[in-house]
This record gives structure tokens, sequence and C-alpha cells, in this order.
């Protein structure tokens, strides 16, 4: 699945990362990623196995310099990858706070074969 290739890509970076919502207990800095949609590719001549997945992953910290570096790394290790599917992509990047929370929002597209 498209969701243990994405985990196994992130875990790179060193952090704790996580599917849905971090859990309890659990100390920043976190990455959290959900798949939000799944497109699949189309011709004239029907489908192709091509599918377009926008993610969304999410890194809390309890300080907004460390999200925003970790939300650096996120997007630099996504752009343009390669790796373990056929493309992803940055499309969109969002910095938020919440009772002393921070978090970068990063949006990506996957392109992959599988689900």
């Amino acid at each position: 699945m498209i969701e243990e290739k994405l985990k196994t890509v992130l875990d790179t970076l060193g952090y704790s990362v996580h599917p849905l919502r971090k859990p309890q207990n659990k100390p920043f800095p976190v990455i959290i990623y959900k798949r939000i949609s799944t497109e699949k590719s189309r011709t004239q001549s029907g489908s192709v196995d091509l599918k377009k997945a926008r993610f969304q992953i999410d890194v809390y910290s309890s300080t907004y310099q460390d999200a925003k570096t970790i939300g650096k790394a996120v997007e630099d290790l996504l752009e343009c990858n390669t790796s373990s599917w056929t493309l992803s992509t940055v499309i969109d990047s969002m910095d938020m706070e919440e009772d002393n929370v921070y978090r970068v929002k990063i949006e990506t597209y996957i392109f992959d074969t599988e689900n």
C-alpha cells in the first residue's frame, strides 16, 4: 500500500511517524500522515494503472522553529521524489499554532500504480 511506502520514506527523517493522529503520551516532534483522496487516471481508451493520491502530512512540535525545520525536511524529501513510487510533489503548506503546539501542514500528491 502507498501509505506503507510513505511511512517508510518519512521514517528516514528520524522522527516519530504515525497515521491519522498523534498517539497519546507520544512526545513532540511527531509527523502524522493521512490520505485525503485518490484519483484514478483515465485516457480516452479507459483506465490506466497510475493513480494520484493526495496526502496531508502534519508536523507537530512544541517550538515553531522545530516545526518549520522538520516541515522543510518533509517538503524537500517529497518534492520530485521517485524513490518508492512513480512521483511525488508538494502542492501546499501552511503554518498553524493552537495551545502552544506548532504545526506545519503539508499537502502532497503521490503518483503510483498501487492504491
